[in-house]
C-alpha cells in the first residue's frame, strides 16, 4: 500500500474554494479502483494549510489516477490557488 501526502498552503481568501475543488476530487476518486483512502486534513493551528492524505493499492494505481479526466482538470485548478506545497509517497511498513 502507498500513502500520498500532498500538503499545499493557501491564501487566507482561497481555502474554502480549494476545499470545494478537493470535495470534487474526492467524490470522483474514491470510485476509483484501488483507491483505500482519500481525506482533506486542515492544519489546527493555521487554517490555511490543507494537506490530502491518499491510501492506495500501489504506484501503477496512482499512476492511472493521475491520468483521470478528473485529476487533470481539477489538481490545476487547485494549483493556480496553491502558495507552496509538498508532495511525499511513503511505502507502508506496518
Amino acid at each position: 500500500m502507498i500513502r500520498l501526502i500532498s500538503k499545499g498552503v493557501y491564501a487566507e481568501e482561497d481555502v474554502e474554494k480549494a476545499i470545494e475543488i478537493f470535495k470534487k476530487l474526492r467524490v470522483e476518486s474514491i470510485k476509483e479502483e484501488g483507491c483505500i483512502s482519500y481525506q482533506l486534513c486542515k492544519e489546527i493551528n493555521d487554517k490555511t494549510i490543507l494537506t490530502m492524505v491518499e491510501d492506495w493499492a500501489s504506484m501503477e494505481i496512482i499512476e492511472k489516477h493521475r491520468n483521470t479526466e478528473h485529476f487533470k482538470t481539477l489538481v490545476p485548478e487547485l494549483g493556480k490557488l496553491k502558495k507552496s506545497g509538498e508532495l511525499n509517497l511513503y511505502e507502508i511498513v506496518f
